[in-house]
């Protein structure tokens, strides 16, 4: 199995609505409707985007962030990256994260050569960036290094991820935090320091069941 990591730039809403900020947008999206989990670090105007562009049903907070069902599902009203990915063959594994006015998503396929074929396709309507590329072990078990009991912001946990399956935690170290900023679209101090946040909360966890 093979995986991929894209950064994906285009004319969508919520990738608008964290441009130029640290803002973050977390999206489960289903054939209707969409969750969002907008970061706590997102001013008004990224909540006002997402309601202009599919509507808000409902929404509530959660740890400072803001947690939204839409009206309507965004892929009824732009041009998506599910379809030319699901026509190459590769399966998008959720979430979606948008982040300094860019989407990020995982790419999972049985074969590399339709990681290099959904490449080309999203290239040919979108602005692409290839974060990370490796290998994996089947698995059907969920992708995040990050224990279902830890609770990271989502910024934190966009930033772990990325060092995490960038090797950043590897011997030696396959990539940099300044790195793994460019990738998610944030300033390398910023990175740094949810990254230091998401590890103390990880050790925190890891002492705690120690004494359990």
């Amino acid at each position: 199995m093979f995986e991929a990591t894209f950064r994906v730039a285009g004319d969508s809403p919520y990738a608008a609505a964290t441009a130029g900020t640290d803002a973050t947008i977390t999206l489960w999206c289903t054939d209707h409707r969409d969750l969002l989990r907008v970061g706590a670090g997102a001013d008004s105007l990224a909540v006002d985007a997402v309601r202009d562009a599919v509507g808000v049903a409902a929404e509530t907070t959660s740890e400072g962030d803001r947690l939204l069902v839409t009206e309507t599902c965004l892929r009824d009203t732009i041009a998506g990256v599910e379809a030319p990915i699901a026509d190459a063959g590769c399966v998008v594994v959720p979430p979606i994260t948008y982040a300094g006015g860019a989407r990020v998503v995982h790419v999972l396929a049985l074969d590399a050569g339709d990681l290099a074929d959904a490449y080309r396709a999203l290239g040919e309507r979108f602005d692409v960036d290839v974060l990370e590329k490796r290998e994996r072990a089947p698995s059907l078990a969920s992708r995040s290094p990050v224990p279902p009991d830890v609770s990271l912001t989502p910024r934190q946990r966009a930033v772990f991820t990325a060092a995490y399956d960038g090797g950043y935690y590897e011997q030696p170290r396959r990539t940099t935090v300044a790195e793994i900023a460019d990738g998610i679209g944030i300033d390398r101090r910023t990175a740094g320091e949810h990254l230091r946040k998401a590890e103390a909360k990880l050790v925190d966890a890891a002492v705690a069941a120690g004494f359990a």
